[in-house]
């Protein structure tokens, strides 16, 4: 291209597109390791696992050792005292998860849902039989 037109366009030249290229890849490069750096050092936990097991399910074994500290039977794993021991596990896994990730609105939900569900088991065990009622509540160290 003649000099002059590249001026009227103002059509760069080629380092100076080279320089564009590197500013780019700079740019993005801060960018994921701004992104990273969050996802690595976020949070006070070490590890994304760490962190992703704050939102998982109950372990299994731990699971299994509360279905067999509060069953009424030896294959007892739905009556309310076990699922309402189950949902307390849960309950404080998730406020543990909410104290460090205060924004985080759909696990809070999910909590809200699931304290629902242990009150109306409770409130169930309370009108059948108030004896397993008190005698869970004291073994949780539920407040009532």
């Amino acid at each position: 291209m003649e000099p002059s037109l590249r001026r009227q366009k103002h059509i760069p030249e080629r380092d100076e597109r080279s320089i564009y290229r590197r500013r780019a890849a700079e740019s993005d490069s801060l960018s994921r390791l701004y992104s990273t750096t969050m996802v690595c050092y976020g949070f006070g936990k070490s590890t994304k696992r760490e962190r992703i097991k704050d939102l998982m399910p109950l372990e299994a074994a731990r699971q299994r050792t509360i279905i067999t500290d509060n069953a009424r039977a030896r294959n007892d794993s739905g009556s309310p005292e076990v699922q309402v021991a189950l949902f307390t596990a849960r309950i404080e896994q998730l406020t543990e998860h909410l104290k460090t990730h205060a924004k985080d609105h759909h696990s809070r939900r999910g909590l809200l849902r699931l304290v629902g569900k242990r009150r109306r088991l409770l409130d169930y065990l309370h009108a059948r039989d108030f004896d397993r009622y008190k005698g869970l509540i004291d073994k949780l160290g539920i407040r009532r």
